[in-house]
């Protein structure tokens, strides 16, 4: 059991880098549901008042609106929990345990099919022929001791690991297809999969750009696609 005098003396040891890390990423987190809770409030307001007004009185002041209708849509848009943008997560086998923290945004897309289009007349009628690949984009931000530039430059050494230029075996010991999983987070912090566990690989890492100009935090886009089979 750590003493006092311990969690003090680790707490020293960790950088002040660590720290700000940190800070910016639960202060975003923080930022974004005090945003979303003011917002439900509002909303609250607003429907605990328009429940107040009669909706004679309403259709008689408005009489080409149906006031119960809205009122009854507005208190489905209050007490709906839409999902929120920002509220994701990032899973990838045998990464860093801290690698979802560094994920600024990511786009997917995992339902492409492959088209054959055929003339019948003057009708054009598609026909599926397959499904394309899965694609993932992230822009990721790094550690000072980059720590996530490595993991993807040493995942993409896999694809490519002989000196004679043959690509490796995507699976077993040293495969460099790696299970990749995007899930939703609602307000308590509860995952939800979107896009389940993929096998996928890295196919670009950058382009990469620094500036001693720009004071924002080092960013850079990494593109991953996924097997079908």
């Amino acid at each position: 059991m750590p003493t006092a005098r311990d969690l003090i003396s680790y707490a020293g040891s960790m950088s002040k880098s660590k720290f700000k890390d940190i800070g910016v990423k639960l202060a975003d987190r923080a930022i974004n549901k005090a945003a979303g809770y003011v917002e439900g409030q509002i909303q609250k307001g607003i429907d605990a008042v328009m429940e107040k007004i009669p909706g004679k009185l309403l259709s008689f002041l408005y009489p080409h609106e149906d006031f119960n209708r809205l009122r009854l849509l507005n208190h489905q848009l209050v007490h709906t929990d839409f999902a929120k943008e920002w509220n994701f997560s990032v899973s990838i086998a045998g990464a860093p345990a801290d690698m979802d923290f560094y994920v600024k945004d990511v786009t997917y897309g995992f339902l492409d099919t492959n088209i054959d289009e055929e003339q019948y007349g003057s009708a054009t009628v598609p026909w599926p022929q397959g499904r394309n690949p899965y694609k993932i984009t992230m822009n990721m931000r790094d550690n000072e001791d980059a720590r996530v530039q490595r993991f993807f430059i040493e995942w993409f050494g896999l694809i490519f690991p002989n000196d004679d230029g043959t690509v490796g075996l995507p699976y077993g010991d040293g495969g460099y297809m790696r299970k990749v999983s995007i899930m939703n987070l609602d307000i308590e912090g509860t995952e939800t999969t979107i896009v389940p566990a993929l096998d996928c690989y890295p196919t670009q890492v950058g382009d990469i750009s620094r500036s001693r100009e720009n004071a924002a935090f080092f960013e850079f886009p990494v593109s991953l696609v996924g097997s079908i089979l």
